[in-house]
């Protein structure tokens, strides 16, 4: 039995209440439990989330670029298997009008013949020299189709774009001239914002040389992506392993730490080139995504622990009037029975119903179970 004097305190009418406190600050200790326990499981949830993002964005942004480099290449190199293309007796005004015609229905800046001096015809234009091209030098020595990293090209000399060239080979195996195509800068970066910003991602696009050729993150064109990997704390490498796994070509994933935020990079190469791809997604934005579903799962939690607040106080104060009805009949009975000058008047059937109020149903007048086994054993 509860000791009243311990658990309770009286009403000013009699009645005995209990401190319903207690209960409600252990309950704001569950839900506070119940909070953390949702954000940790937000968290795992967000980390879980890092990786598929970034590895999605990844995905997506490597097979658009490789698609237009590799579409770039199998088209140049089926225009080299004509001989309209590849012999030198044919004018080179005639091979300049038919990829002028062809170059809109690919989507290149232009598709351009060079012949076996290295220089370069376009209609309506003196022809000019590209001798002095890197990859032009390394086309006619090697005889192998070159992708380059952006550069300023162009009249104005600061249009941005990336260049694919084959050579022209005849049956003899003499190298006779190249075709080379050139594919718009922006395009590029187009794809890196759609691979990567539909899933809250920064992807960056690096060259050769380990320099940032296009980035959705803002990092500056043209600086080393290791410089600004120096800056991040990395975890579980280190920025010299990390550019030796990259000249590798070996893709992989790293995890860092970018302005005090924790982030997921995952990398790779572009095929038929040498670029890499680097894709990162930071816990914060993937978190900011998540916590509105967080923030109604608390606050579902928080009503519910409400309601049964309410409905355990709705049932305590039930009891309590039980209690309070045996207090008052114990309180009569010991009156009759100790304070009556004559105890050989008391009304014992008055008794009985004083001792059993309380200890019986209402509706039906059937006592507890502990009146029948008191009863029983008497």
């Amino acid at each position: 039995m509860i000791d009243m004097k311990q658990s309770g305190k009286k009403k000013p009418g009699g009645q005995w209440s209990i401190s319903f406190s207690p209960i409600i600050r252990y309950s704001v200790v569950f839900c506070v439990f119940v909070v953390v326990f949702i954000l940790l499981g937000g968290a795992m949830l967000t980390v879980s989330r890092m990786k598929s993002d970034a590895r999605a964005s990844l995905r997506s942004g490597h097979a658009q670029i490789s698609q237009r480099v590799t579409g770039a290449i199998d088209l140049l190199e089926a225009l080299a298997s004509f001989p309209d293309f590849y012999d030198p007796e044919v004018l080179p005004i005639v091979k300049v009008k038919r990829l002028d015609q062809m170059s809109p229905y690919f989507g290149y800046m232009m598709l351009c013949y060079v012949d076996e001096d290295i220089v370069v015809y376009s209609d309506g234009s003196e022809p000019a020299s590209l001798a002095s091209r890197d990859y032009m030098q390394k086309l006619f020595s090697t005889g192998q189709r070159q992708v380059t990293d952006s550069f300023a090209a162009g009249a104005d000399g600061s249009t941005l774009n990336y260049t694919v060239a084959v050579p022209l080979i005849d049956p003899q195996g003499t190298i006779t001239g190249a075709l080379f195509c050139a594919i718009y800068f922006d395009e590029a970066v187009q794809i890196l914002e759609e691979s990567a910003g539909c899933l809250n991602a920064d992807a960056t696009l690096v060259g050769t040389k380990g320099q940032i050729m296009s980035s959705t993150a803002g990092l500056v064109y043209g600086d080393s992506v290791m410089e600004a990997l120096r800056d991040d704390t990395l975890l579980g490498t280190t920025s010299d392993k990390l550019e030796e796994l990259l000249l590798a070509a070996q893709p992989g994933s790293y995890w860092s730490i970018h302005e005090g935020s924790l982030c997921y990079t995952a990398y790779q190469r572009v095929d038929n080139t040498n670029w890499d791809i680097l894709c990162t997604v930071s816990f914060g934005d993937v978190f900011s995504q998540i916590l509105p579903s967080l923030i109604i799962v608390a606050c579902l939690t928080a009503l519910a622990c409400i309601a049964l607040l309410l409905f355990v106080r709705r049932y305590i104060a039930k009891q309590m009037e039980v209690v309070d009805m045996l207090v008052q009949s114990m309180g009569e009975l010991e009156k009759r029975v100790y304070q009556n000058e004559r105890p050989e008047n008391v009304d014992f059937n008055e008794i009985l119903r004083l001792t059993s109020n309380g200890l019986s149903d209402g509706l039906t007048g059937v006592v507890t179970r502990s009146v029948f086994l008191n009863k029983a054993e008497a």
